[in-house]
């Protein structure tokens, strides 16, 4: 149904409902499904409203006749990731070993390395395109989500109370680490380091945000949570730092 819009619009909505934020629109009173080539943004969310992919969001919606509409619930939010992996063309592989994420170590190196032979081997550079972002939070919860033996689980876009964070990491280990990470994407022809910091001190205030959310601080508990920034230039995870 995407593919009926023009590629801004479906731009704009990917993004949207990826980031779960409310898309505002007035919708048309009415619709000929063959008056048009492409579909424009109010006819898009009309057809995906109409079809049950989208939902309105009465407490966001702004004034009589403008309304917000929000992906409705788990299972539709699970449909649209798996578009979102076959837009950009990628397929997780199953089995990679987190094993020193799991266990008491809490090493993140082994899945900032699976990310990168990822995007070398399985992701063509026109993938990342505009949704750069996006992409690399898709393919760190695939990998999280589909490692060995299944006891660590991602959460994308992770409402912590005070915004949401790009990746929530679940461990079902005793003594485990839950982590927090925050992810920044550079094209290599925009590569430099200031460029790189900026990147960097964009994703640390973030978390220092997030961590003060009390649905974040409900859903650790007392477990303790290891908070990463992560700046990838290109395949490569160019920094990477613990955020006490």
């Amino acid at each position: 149904m995407l593919s009926l819009c023009e590629d801004d619009v479906r731009e704009e909505i990917v993004k949207a409902m990826f980031n779960k934020e409310p898309i505002v629109t007035k919708l048309p009173d009415k619709m000929n499904l063959n008056s048009t080539d492409y579909f424009d943004k109010a006819q898009m969310i009309s057809l995906l409203y109409h079809l049950g992919y989208l939902t309105i969001d009465t407490e966001a919606t702004r004034e009589e006749g403008i309304s917000s509409f929000v992906i409705p619930n788990k299972i539709y939010e699970k449909l649209f990731l798996d578009y979102c992996r076959q837009a950009i063309g990628y397929q997780a592989d199953s089995n990679k070993d987190l094993a020193a994420m799991y266990e008491e170590t809490a090493d993140i190196t082994p899945l900032l390395e699976t990310i990168t032979e990822q995007i070398e081997n399985k992701l063509n550079p026109q993938s990342l395109g505009k949704f750069s972002e996006m992409a690399l939070q898709l393919i760190c919860d695939s990998i999280i989500n589909n490692s060995r033996k299944r006891q660590l689980t991602s959460y994308t876009e992770f409402y912590t109370g005070k915004g949401f964070a790009d990746v929530l990491v679940k461990n079902t280990y005793p003594n485990g680490h839950y982590f927090l990470l925050e992810l920044k994407y550079l094209h290599k022809k925009d590569d430099s380091k200031s460029a790189v910091e900026g990147k960097f001190a964009e994703a640390r205030e973030e978390i220092e945000k997030y961590r003060e959310g009390t649905v974040l601080k409900e859903k650790i508990g007392n477990r303790p949570l290891d908070s990463y920034a992560i700046v990838f230039v290109g395949s490569e995870c160019r920094l990477c730092k613990k955020i006490n």
